[in-house]
């Protein structure tokens, strides 16, 4: 015997699933697993969609044999009639609404399906769009790896000015080198918090990991890029593991960002990203990429690493910076 309730259980299974679905992409918990979840449960909603419709042609079926049976019979014996009277009444009273609960479910079927199709839309063009953005951002880096790589071969220097530039104005001895002004750039800086080591291992041995960090920061603050990128590279090399890699790793694309040279800027904080990403710098690094994109004219790449900023590192100093940027590059820098 069919039990109505199940299908009510069913249909509410069913919305429960769509209602979750909807509230993910309202939301915008657009990242690439919620987004690939949201096509896994999308395409659980339409399995149970499917048997859903089975049994409704099940119980259709089942209407029309019952009442096919009901035609059939042979008439009962005279004294049996008034006692069938009320079961006939009663199997017609259940087959009616029987019906109505088909005709229920059958509609609410299709208003689900209906919103099934639109959340697939959606996540479609939401897992297209961050494919697009992704291999946008991969090409431009392997274009620049290119570039950097024949102008080394060349003996060309890869930065665009040929005469001396012109460096960053100077931050606090923890900052973080803004653009410079000519680029249309934003005042403040990202948080340095750590930049420079304070305490007990800070007075260490002179060949302390340490102590050779901080003589190179020494020498950024001094504005002799060459030598505190050489002393950062060592410091790398000799101390890959170290807590303050990752720093090392930025502030390497910190001295190619302050001699303009956006290309190999780009290229080192790609490493921070790439290799440090459990760094406190991955936030700062991934900002200043979207500022070197924005030096080197590159303004759609800008705003979407600029966006990714803005939007996974919300409520940090480098989503505001972010958000101030990306209000500059709309109004036309």
């Amino acid at each position: 015997m069919i039990n109505l309730d199940s299908l009510g259980d069913i249909a509410m299974a069913i919305r429960l699933v769509v209602l979750i679905l909807v509230g993910l992409v309202v939301v915008g918990c657009a990242t690439t697993g919620d987004l690939q979840t949201m096509q896994s449960d999308l395409n659980e909603a339409r399995r149970i969609a499917f048997e859903n419709r089975n049994k409704v042609r099940e119980l259709s079926d089942q209407l029309a044999i019952s009442e096919t049976t009901a035609q059939v019979q042979e008439p009962a014996p005279q004294e049996a009639v008034v006692a069938d009277t009320d079961l006939l009444t009663n199997l017609r009273k259940s087959q009616a609404e029987l019906g109505l609960r088909l005709e229920d479910l059958s509609r609410e079927i299709r208003v689900l399906q209906g919103r099934l199709d639109e959340i697939q839309y959606g996540t479609e063009r939401s897992l297209g769009e961050l494919k697009d953005q992704k291999d946008l951002l991969m090409i431009r880096i392997s274009a620049l790896e290119e570039r950097i790589r024949i102008m080394g071969t060349t003996g060309v220097s890869p930065s665009a000015p040929a005469a001396t530039p012109t460096p960053a104005t100077p931050t606090a001895p923890v900052g973080l080198a803004p653009p410079t002004a000519p680029l249309g750039t934003l005042p403040g800086s990202p948080d340095t918090t750590m930049d420079v080591p304070v305490g007990p291992d800070a007075t260490a041995s002179p060949d302390s990991p340490i102590a050779l960090y901080k003589r190179a920061h020494e020498l950024y603050k001094s504005k002799e890029f060459a030598k505190a990128r050489e002393m950062f590279q060592k410091f790398l090399t000799t101390y890959p593991t170290h807590e303050y890699a990752g720093h090392a790793q930025f502030w390497t694309g910190e001295t190619y960002f302050s001699e303009e040279n956006y290309e190999n800027a780009i290229l080192a904080y790609e490493d921070v990203l790439r290799k440090y990403k459990q760094s406190e710098k991955v936030p700062a690094a991934m900002l200043k990429q979207g500022y070197a994109f924005s030096a080197l004219g590159d303004d759609k790449t800008a705003k979407i690493i600029l966006d990714r900023v803005q939007k996974k590192y919300a409520g940090t100093h480098e989503a505001e910076l972010a958000t101030r940027k990306l209000e500059a590059l709309n109004k036309g820098r």
